[in-house]
């Protein structure tokens, strides 16, 4: 009797084992399919923002036409903060997995990477609103201080960015 409980006992054991070993195996490769797919929607979000930035770049102080340049670059903003909250919510799923500890500190410095591009995003709202009450007002005096504060700012978030950006290619290069 006690060795047919033994048995039992190192069966469920091993099994037991078996399960926990197979179960990290399966968190690794699901922590890869999300980081490959948070990896792609991040490409995205990088091209949206080089074209987001561009357009930006392009509005002009022609008050009969800089509501509506404002409205066009926050309509394609709204899109780029969308395609940000795709690859997030990818990056914070790898969050939630076990045995994954690289994975989660890769997942937890591009979501950090993207919370930078959003507060530029947001930043650059702010400027552009003002932006079109002074030209709407005729009074632009303001402006050139307006202009070097938001790009403080917007300056001071990158640098942020960018290191971090750094920090989590690094860390992907290392671990390969």
């Amino acid at each position: 009797m006690k060795k047919g409980f033994t048995l039992v006992l190192t069966f469920l054991l091993v099994v037991t084992i078996a399960a926990m070993v197979a179960g990290c195996g399966s968190d690794t490769k699901q922590a890869q399919q999300y980081m490959k797919k948070g990896d792609d929607q991040l490409q995205n979000v990088e091209s949206g923002a080089s074209a987001w930035s561009a357009q930006v770049n392009s509005i002009n102080a022609d008050p009969a036409k800089i509501a509506g340049e404002v409205q066009q670059a926050r309509a394609m903003g709204d899109d780029l903060l969308k395609t940000s909250q795709a690859a997030k919510r990818e990056f914070e799923k790898i969050r939630g997995l076990n045995g994954v500890a690289d994975y989660k500190k890769y997942a937890d410095l591009r979501i950090a990477e993207l919370d930078m591009i959003d507060q530029i995003v947001q930043k650059m709202y702010e400027f552009l609103d003002k932006r079109v009450a002074m030209v709407s007002s005729g009074d632009l005096s303001k402006y050139p201080a307006l202009q070097q504060k938001a790009q403080d700012e917007i300056d001071t978030i990158s640098e942020k960015g960018q290191k971090i950006e750094q920090e989590a290619g690094q860390l992907k290069s290392d671990k390969k």
